[in-house]
């Protein structure tokens, strides 16, 4: 497993939609306009981009039904 920083955004029908998949842990920068309900950027482990895709959606789903 290696790590993966996957960007997205949140839809109106308050799903993670995943835009982009990086290799690697990266920092990103959201600026002043991000909100709960906006972009997103997570890092997870996964074998390969696909599996970071499906990863980081579950984390983020998982992460917005403990809100």
């Amino acid at each position: 497993m290696r790590p993966f920083t996957v960007i997205g955004f949140w839809n109106d029908a308050d799903e993670a939609i995943p835009v982009g998949i990086v290799e690697g842990e990266h920092v990103v920068g959201g600026g002043s306009d991000v909100s709960e309900g906006g972009p997103w950027a997570i890092t997870v482990q996964a074998e390969d981009m696909d599996d970071a895709e499906k990863r980081a959606v579950e984390e983020m789903q998982k992460g917005d039904e403990d809100d």
